[in-house]
């Protein structure tokens, strides 16, 4: 295992880039085959993973999230975060659109924008994140959910999507129990701190079931293009329908699968840690960890262990 590990990590480590960074490639993706079904992956100590999660939540390559972090802290008053936020979200979704016009091959990702609806929607996702989703409302929140639309996904099924999507989020208000509770941001300092709660297999396991879903997504949406309906597509499909946040979570996987040549450990480390560490008041209906556990066994039954 020691092998694996040196192995993996002389072809991942780069001159000038931090260690803890080859860690998290190597955690993601092993590079000595670029399989995400392949099971165990590099097994990293446990020292050397805790430590690169935490370099991650607190440099992350200047993300988005911390950069607006960092701006609140020096922001007065509501009207002046709200307006910091926007400008930020703005900048960050406008340079990323201009950016991916050049090389852009078809389905991007739930953050690359297509163009200046989406640009929109996902500033104010990053607002409702941030300020709270009531800043938002239920038809714009509608619209940023299905506005990543799937390859190929007939437009008969995006509006069955966004009418059961908008049902749902109606019903919950009509309830009495909030648009979609408290989805805000989590501060970097209270991610380190639930990250150092988590059980180490837990985290291991996590990665796992983010590596199978987003690999075997790329068939569902392939099957549902083609009008396919084997038994996968169905429990898959239940699994996606199942609730909002199993919706919003399988959206968001889809693009980790598209590992490249370095793969994307940045997308996987991101997920990895957003759904460790989402505050129990966030759920819609369930937590991304419970909705991630349907999703795995949906994709791959009898791969993981009942949680």
């Amino acid at each position: 295992m020691t092998f694996d590990i040196a192995e993996a990590m002389a072809l991942t480590v780069r001159r000038g880039r931090s260690i803890n960074e080859a860690v998290l490639r190597v955690f993601s993706v092993d590079p000595r085959h670029r399989d995400l079904l392949a099971l165990p992956g590099v097994q990293i100590p446990e020292r050397a993973l805790r430590a690169a999660l935490n370099w991650f939540t607190e440099c992350g390559d200047q993300s988005l999230d911390r950069r607006i972090e960092r701006a609140l802290n020096r922001a007065n008053g509501v009207d002046d975060a709200a307006e910091t936020v926007y400008r930020l979200a703005a900048e960050h979704f406008r340079r990323i659109r201009i950016s991916d016009d050049s090389n852009w091959q078809g389905w991007r990702g739930v953050d690359h924008p297509r163009d200046d609806q989406d640009v929109e929607n996902l500033v104010l996702l990053t607002v409702g994140r941030f300020l709270g989703v009531d800043e938002v409302g239920v038809e714009s929140w509608v619209n940023i959910i299905c506005g990543r639309p799937w390859r190929k996904e007939g437009n008969n099924d995006a509006q069955e999507t966004k009418a059961v999507l908008k049902s749902m989020l109606i019903g919950r208000q009509t309830a009495g129990s909030g648009l979609i509770g408290d989805f805000n941001h989590v501060s970097s300092s209270r991610v380190r701190e639930r990250l150092s709660g988590t059980e180490i297999e837990r985290i291991r396991q996590t990665r796992n079931k983010i590596a199978f879903v987003a690999e075997l997504s790329n068939y569902y949406v392939y099957a549902r293009s083609e009008g396919t309906e084997d038994a996968f597509v169905v429990r898959t499909r239940e699994a996606v329908q199942a609730s909002i946040d199993a919706n919003m979570l399988f959206r968001a996987l889809i693009p980790a699968a598209d590992i490249g040549a370095g793969g994307d450990w940045h997308r996987m480390t991101a997920l990895l840690i957003m759904i460790l560490t989402q505050d129990e008041k966030d759920p819609i209906e369930e937590s991304y960890s419970q909705a991630l556990d349907r999703l795995a066994a949906a994709v791959a039954p009898g791969t993981f262990p009942d949680p």
